[in-house]
């Protein structure tokens, strides 16, 4: 009798996803600003080897708000984009704790609508490094800690001068979970309240 090969664990995961976020910024001009944006996004994560996973992402911003100062501006939709790598440091079974860490660079662009109409460009660029500690339960259920730290600029036009200006806070400290879902789908949630607050949720499947 010949016994069926093992099968390989997948080497794609796809994920569409929904998020929001706000923060604090710096401007180099002495003016403090709020961002709240929200964004629809898809990525595509390949399995390089056991430990290592490289992941592309793009998606649309779906709108927000600016406060610059005193005054208040909205966000068109955008455009988002993203490249990450992920290093699984701990945890080779379901059984054990995991640890995570990763590094991503990502972009997003939109044209933000002053209080009188008047339109301008914004373009934020960042790099994140994420550690993420967890364990898994009942092979389904794996809640986990996250920490990030970050730096960027943020590019707009503010009455014809260039602003050039980042986040004040340049880390988040959260916690998430993600569930196993039958036919190798799976579900997330993110909340983020330290730091750059932020809120996520979606809907993967590895294949």
């Amino acid at each position: 009798m010949q016994l069926e090969a093992p099968r390989s664990p997948p080497k794609f995961h796809v994920t569409a996803g929904y998020s929001i976020f706000a923060t604090d910024l710096a401007f180099a001009s002495g003016t403090d600003a709020y961002i709240e944006r929200r964004a629809a996004t898809a990525s595509l994560a390949y399995r390089l080897t056991d430990t290592i996973t490289l992941q592309l992402g793009a998606g649309a911003t779906l709108g927000g708000r600016f406060v610059f100062g005193e005054e208040r501006h909205t966000f068109d939709p955008g455009w988002v984009a993203s490249l990450a790598g992920t290093w699984r440091v701990y945890g080779t079974s379901k059984s054990d704790p995991f640890v995570l860490v990763s590094g991503a660079l990502a972009a997003s662009g939109a044209d933000t609508t002053g209080p009188s109409g008047e339109r301008a460009s914004m373009l934020a660029v960042d790099f994140r490094v994420t550690g993420i500690a967890g364990k898994t339960f009942f092979d389904i259920l794996s809640p986990y800690l996250v920490l990030r730290a970050f730096g960027g600029p943020v590019f707009w036009e503010h009455e014809g001068e260039s602003e050039t200006g980042g986040d004040k806070y340049h880390f988040q400290i959260g916690a998430g979970m993600v569930l196993a879902l039958p036919r190798r789908f799976d579900a997330f949630v993110e909340v983020v309240p330290v730091g750059e607050r932020a809120a996520a949720l979606g809907l993967g499947y590895s294949f």
